[in-house]
């Protein structure tokens, strides 16, 4: 089994100059934790939630993003339970933002070919400390690849007949 048959096609990516309070709600919303940061069409590095957390980039911070994203998974809004209604509210912000995307992302992108096999790719995301891989082709970004995909092909019996399969059973 190959990257390009595993990798997520049509991939969320940030500018370097977006805000972080963009890059935090585009990705609470979109469920996801990271992803790449495109400068043109060239990948200039990769940022995820962690990153805006670890940089401290509140202004007046009083709760990190991630404690925000918690406390709306465990209250539902007054509004909403006075409707009747089952939706659940992301607390107020305690701070805007000062920062940009470029001001906490990391450069050291790391990325596999299309081709190459996903043992391959899980033993580089172990080996470089990572959660997600791109997908580059050349100098085109084609898809990234999360650890939780690998995770997933591996519950679903898909690399019962790998190296990867066999090294970790």
């Amino acid at each position: 089994m190959f990257a390009e048959e595993v990798m997520h096609h049509g991939v969320l990516t940030v500018r370097p100059d977006a805000s972080l309070d963009d890059l935090e709600r585009v990705l609470l919303e979109s469920g996801v934790s990271g992803c790449p940061v495109l400068s043109g069409d060239r990948v200039v590095g990769v940022v995820t939630l962690m990153d805006i957390v670890a940089s401290g980039a509140r202004a007046h911070e009083e709760t990190s993003p991630l404690s925000d994203y918690f406390s709306a998974k465990e209250a539902p809004s007054a509004a909403n339970d006075a409707q009747g209604g089952n939706q659940w509210a992301r607390p107020p912000r305690k701070g805007s933002f000062t920062k940009q995307v470029k001001d906490v992302m990391s450069t050291h992108v790391v990325s596999v070919a299309p081709h190459a096999s996903i043992e391959l790719v899980a033993k580089t995301m172990a080996q470089r400390h990572v959660h997600r891989v791109l997908v580059i082709s050349g100098q085109e970004l084609r898809g990234i690849i999360s650890s939780f995909d690998i995770v997933k092909l591996l519950a679903n019996g898909r690399l019962r007949n790998t190296a990867l399969a066999t090294d970790w059973e």
